[in-house]
């Protein structure tokens, strides 16, 4: 008895009978021998020991994971799309919510600053007033000396950081985006 592995899901079988030579050169439609893409089912069909069952079912398993590599990639684009999508919707309910720590976002802002000297960050007017409180509460922060103001052109859970050697934005949309182009191209 031979065993047949398949790694995917099959979508539908349809089970042929091989055991006569009355077997139709193309049965239902199925590739033929003579297409570079097909297999020969009447040839493999009429072998009495078995093999050519085994080599038509190999055959459709090529096939059939070719078929969902391609479908896979064709539908990258599509599903990263998606995927940022619910991400983004969910980020706008959080951010109006108010569920989102003002100070996570400009520590990771921070994270991308080679120095510390000469900072000024632009905050939301909502997330400004946060984060004035929290510093005003903790003596050991990492975020005092910085000099932090009131923007009503960043939104809510975003900051723009001035530095002497330029601006470093940590917008939602871009990190969206470096998402998107991240599941694309994984």
């Amino acid at each position: 008895m031979e065993t047949i592995v398949i790694d995917r899901p099959l979508q539908a079988v349809e089970i042929i009978d091989i055991s006569g030579s009355d077997l139709p050169d193309n049965p239902k439609g199925y590739p033929s021998g003579d297409s570079s893409e097909g297999f020969d089912v009447s040839q493999a069909g009429r072998r009495d020991d078995g093999s050519g069952l085994c080599s038509v079912l190999n055959a459709l398993v090529e096939k059939l994971n070719s078929f969902c590599e391609n479908l896979f990639s064709r539908q990258r684009e599509a599903i990263a799309a998606l995927a940022v999508e619910i991400a983004r919707k969910v980020l706008v309910r959080e951010i109006n919510e108010g569920d989102y720590q003002i100070e996570e976002v400009v520590k990771q802002a921070l994270a991308k600053v080679p120095t510390r000297n000469d900072l000024s960050i632009h905050l939301n007017p909502r997330d400004f007033s946060d984060i004035q409180k929290l510093i005003d509460k903790q003596n050991d922060n990492i975020l005092k000396g910085i000099k932090f103001i009131a923007d009503a052109n960043v939104g809510p859970a975003e900051c723009l950081i001035e530095t002497p050697k330029g601006v470093i934005k940590s917008m939602i949309d871009q990190q969206l985006e470096r998402i998107a182009f991240a599941l694309e191209n994984a």
